[in-house]
């Protein structure tokens, strides 16, 4: 039982990650809208799901497992460090890889036209022009 929760708790600990960073990237494109989108309702029901889905997974250990004298052995030879490696490490090293470079563009971007407003707005005050109306914030 102590190796199936020591499996279980390590299983879902990316999973929460990867929801923080889904919500991060969400928030990151989706500003207006991501309050209406990421609800108490919607963590309730991804932080369960993740639970069960983990559960479901790791529960193998319970049934592929025997006591042999003491010592837990393996009754099935399928290999199970593929599973674990797969639910555990790739698909969320996976998936937070792919938002963290999603947010980091978007950065990116921001950053370049924040640079391209600020060096319009300096053309403009310097020629003392009426800036068009996109740029009224300089």
């Amino acid at each position: 039982m102590q190796e199936f929760l020591l499996h279980w708790m390590t299983a879902i600990s990316p999973w929460l990650l990867v929801g923080i960073t889904l919500q991060r990237t969400l928030s990151v494109y989706l500003p207006h809208r991501i309050l209406s989108i990421t609800t108490k309702n919607f963590a309730t029901i991804y932080v369960s799901a993740s639970v069960f889905i983990n559960f479901a997974i790791q529960d193998r250990i319970l049934y592929t497992n025997r006591l042999f004298h003491g010592v837990c052995v393996a009754k099935t030879d399928v290999p199970v460090e593929w599973i674990d490696l797969v639910t555990v490490s790739l698909m969320p090293c996976c998936i937070l890889s792919v938002c963290s470079v999603l947010i980091t563009f978007k950065l990116i971007q921001a950053s370049r036209q924040r640079e391209q407003t600020i060096c319009l707005c300096s053309i403009i005050q310097k020629g003392k022009s009426e800036p068009p109306l996109g740029l009224l914030l300089c």
